[in-house]
């Protein structure tokens, strides 16, 4: 029974010699796969760390998208569309103006139903009565004023009456 303890030990005994070697190299493959997974799991942690704010993004910028396209929609259904109007550029330096005409002037560069003044740049000085040298307008210089020097820079939109009618137009929405 020794004998055949002792022969079924050896057994047992090459069959773990042989049997390690097998078992350290599938532990070392599983180990490597492991360590690749793992690599793999950091970088789509860190792929979905730099995605979540750039949906946050994509969200609000739809979302302007969105609106800005609703508000297009909106505008061109009434008419306001760069089509719709006429731009004329005004551009004056001290020039003469009766100061009677001054209301007439400042109510024009208001906006209106059918026009509107982008002012870029509008003063207002009186000349001195010497020699017509400029100084700004003082309210004891309002008085006794017949002119004022008006230096106006701006764009003049008006609204063209007949933009949905059915007419002809040109490239740039004129009327043919």
């Amino acid at each position: 029974m020794r004998k055949l303890f002792g022969g079924v030990l050896s057994l047992v005994l090459i069959g773990a010699a042989l049997l390690l070697p097998t078992l350290a190299y599938f532990a070392h493959d599983a180990y490597g796969k492991l360590a690749y997974l793992e690599r793999q799991r950091y970088l789509l942690k860190k792929d979905v760390s730099r995605i979540i704010p750039r949906q946050r993004q994509i969200r609000v910028a739809k979302n302007y998208v969105d609106e800005t396209s609703r508000f297009t929609q909106s505008a061109h259904t009434v008419g306001l569309t760069p089509e719709a109007w006429d731009m004329h550029k005004v551009s004056f330096k001290k020039r003469i103006v009766p100061f009677r005409e001054l209301g007439w002037l400042s109510a024009n560069t208001r906006p209106g139903a059918n026009y509107y003044f982008v002012t870029q740049s509008l003063e207002i000085f009186t000349p001195d009565a010497g020699d017509w040298q400029v100084r700004e307008l003082s309210d004891q210089s309002v008085d006794n004023l017949d002119h004022v020097l008006v230096t106006m820079e701006g764009e003049y939109w008006v609204r063209d009456p007949l933009f949905g009618q059915p007419h002809k137009r040109d490239g740039q929405g004129k009327v043919l």
